[in-house]
Order: C-alpha cells, then sequence, then structure tokens
C-alpha cells in the first residue's frame, strides 16, 4: 500500500473493474488518501476479497461492489446496496479485449467488447448521476486507450469502443455547468497488465523498443494520475483526455 494521507477523506468513490491491473491500483491509491473505495467486480473472486482485505487491514475504506456491469439488473442490485448517499469520483475502468483479424472479428465479439468498454459506463454514470450531483465537486475519469487515437493491427472492437468512451467524455464535459459534475478520459499506452501481457504483441521483443521510455508503465504510475487529476487539477480541466504512453504517440512506428 502507498504511504496512507487524508486528502480524499470523506469522499466516497466507485471503481469499476477494480480486482486486478489499474482498477485494483486506483482503489489502493484512494484508500491510502482517506477515501472509502467500492470495488466493483463482476464477482465475488479471491482477488477482490484480498483487496478489500489488504485495504481494510491498512486503515482504509472499502467494500465489494459485486454486478456485471454490461447486465442492467445486476447493476442495478450492486447500486442499490450502496450506503453512501454522495458518490464523489467513479472511475470506469473495466474494459475487455476481443482481438483479431478485422473480418474475422464476429458480432458476438463486437457486441461484448463495445458493450462492457463503452455502453456499461453510459449505463452506470447515469444510474449513479444522483449520486454524484451530491457531491460538491464530482469527478468521472473514464480510463481510454491510445488505441482510441492510434489503433493496433487486430484490434478493431478495442479501438473503436475505446474511441467511443473518450469522445463521450468530451461531449458529456459540455454538460458540467449544468450538472456540476467533472468528466475526463486517462488513455494509458502499453500497461504492464494482465490483459496487456496476454496479447501477442507483448511479447514481440521489439515492443519495449518502440516506446521512446523503453518500458511499460505499471498500473500503479497510471493509478497515481488519475488520483493527481482528482486531487489537483484545476476545475476548468474538464472534457479532456491525458494520454500516458511514454511518448509512443510522438513516435511514427506503430506498437504492432
Amino acid at each position: 500500500m502507498p504511504a496512507a494521507g487524508d486528502r480524499l477523506r470523506g469522499r466516497v468513490a466507485v471503481v469499476t473493474g477494480g480486482a486486478r491491473g489499474i482498477g485494483a491500483a486506483v482503489c489502493r491509491a484512494i484508500a491510502a488518501q482517506g477515501g472509502h473505495v467500492y470495488v466493483n467486480c463482476r464477482t465475488e473472486s479471491p482477488a477482490a476479497v484480498e483487496l478489500v482485505s489488504a485495504i481494510r487491514a491498512a486503515g482504509g475504506g472499502a467494500e465489494l461492489l459485486v454486478g456485471d456491469i454490461t447486465d442492467a439488473g445486476a447493476v442495478a442490485r450492486a447500486i442499490a446496496s450502496i450506503t453512501h448517499e454522495r458518490l464523489d469520483l467513479l472511475v470506469n475502468n473495466a474494459g475487455i479485449s476481443r482481438d483479431g483479424v478485422l473480418p474475422m472479428v464476429d458480432r458476438a465479439s463486437w457486441n461484448a467488447v463495445i458493450d462492457t468498454n463503452f455502453l456499461a459506463a453510459v449505463r452506470l454514470t447515469a444510474l449513479l448521476e444522483p449520486r454524484l450531483e451530491r457531491a460538491p465537486a464530482a469527478v468521472v475519469v473514464n480510463i481510454g486507450s491510445i488505441s482510441a487515437l492510434r489503433p493496433r493491427k487486430g484490434q478493431a472492437p478495442y479501438a473503436v469502443s475505446k474511441a467511443m468512451l473518450v469522445e463521450w467524455t468530451r461531449a458529456r464535459g459540455r454538460r458540467a455547468g449544468r450538472d456540476g459534475i467533472r468528466y475526463l478520459s486517462v488513455s494509458p499506452g502499453p500497461v504492464a497488465t494482465e490483459l496487456i501481457a496476454g496479447t501477442i504483441w507483448a511479447s514481440d521483443p521489439q515492443a519495449r523498443a518502440r516506446i521512446p521510455l523503453r518500458r511499460f508503465a505499471s498500473p500503479d504510475e497510471i493509478a497515481a494520475h488519475v488520483l493527481h487529476l482528482v486531487l489537483n487539477a484545476p476545475a476548468l480541466a474538464n472534457g479532456a483526455n491525458i494520454v500516458l504512453d511514454g511518448g509512443v504517440l510522438m513516435t511514427s512506428g506503430a506498437l504492432g
């Protein structure tokens, strides 16, 4: 666990896909600053239970929020279990990938990726909006990807879903004056998560050579940037997409 602080004391957060990878790192970072975090996961997995237990053991506040975000009924039941009436931070992080050569990607794969990576975030945000509006300075952070800006070969569904999420962030940012909620997206480049480790290009010995910083980011580094946006970004930071890619988009070569 990072060094404890209290800059989020009294604030409440929901993080989707919170049991592992970037989501788990964000949960730990929020709790380490005194925030109370609801760790959303599809099922009550050992990883999710262990994360909540570790946060509590360190003196933080955390609860499991079990529910498949693509299942409207499950999401409604999960939200009904939230005891806090106010929500200060929502991090739409949950995501899946169904890579493949474009003509070979079936409709089921397209539907699963779009529903998980984009539509679920839209639905969940709408359902939580009344609680977000009760907070004095609520923030919604959507975890995008540089694939939204420069897709790799064979990842059309993932790239399209993340592009939709980034553009939706911009569109929702226009509403900030009406509902008081700021919307931001963070688009990481290569991050050392289980999702990335399972892709073909991650094992390519040239993958790191194509990154100007010559390494993948860690989930904790992405989480630190998310927390920085929540704690330090000026009030006018709204609707923006922040790229955290080690310089990949500045290079001419694609990653795969």
